[in-house]
């Protein structure tokens, strides 16, 4: 519908920045009609993803980029650096935390469903997100992107966003060197035979 609006309209925007678009609108069509028109008039016929970035206020896809390779990296010095810039920038920490997890969700996809069209993001973005998700592997991805959704009733009731962010952010970059969970069961296995 917004690809629709915008071609009747001779705006210039890229699928991916109609996502970026979507996804802040939340599903309300209404929201996305006002949304577009506030990037248009900002940014005139010709929009880029970073106008709509700049006009909506919402996290600069780098940054993400940036968050998820420090927790993937196990680098959690690197996280409270991201915390600090985050802080610094302005950004919301709550909407921050929610990006974060639609990035996790993001490479969890890139590594079950490489070729399907459920991620909108320019290519590069796509061979970067893949490139990560490979590092990280299925297994660890879903651990990180479930510990995310739990810690969030945390985030949104807590007086000190920061806090909570940089605790989770260290935490999931602290995981690298959790045994997977066949190994744990083979351990508990061994452990029982001694007991027995």
């Amino acid at each position: 519908h917004m690809a629709a609006i915008a071609k009747t309209e001779g705006i210039d925007i890229s699928r991916p920045g109609l996502a970026v678009i979507a996804g802040e609108a939340e599903g309300s069509m209404r929201d996305v009609q006002s949304l577009l028109d506030q990037v248009i008039s900002f940014a005139g016929q010709k929009v880029t993803e970073k106008d709509i970035i700049q006009t909506l206020g919402i996290i600069d896809r780098d940054i993400l980029f940036e968050s998820s390779a420090a927790i993937i990296d196990g680098a959690p010095d690197r996280c409270l650096d991201i915390v600090e810039k985050i802080y610094t920038f302005g950004y919301d920490i709550k909407d921050f935390y929610r990006t974060l997890m639609q990035q996790f969700r993001n490479l969890l996809i890139s590594l079950i469903a490489p070729e399907d069209h459920l991620i909108d993001m320019t290519k590069s973005d796509r061979e970067k997100l893949h490139r990560q998700a490979d590092k990280a592997g299925e297994e660890r991805l879903h651990f990180l992107l479930n510990y995310l959704i739990n810690r969030e009733e945390d985030l949104r009731f807590t007086s000190h966003p920061r806090l909570i962010l940089e605790a989770t952010m260290v935490k999931l970059a602290r995981t690298g060197d959790l045994l997977s969970f066949e190994k744990i069961l083979n351990k508990l296995e061994h452990l029982e035979k001694r007991i027995l």
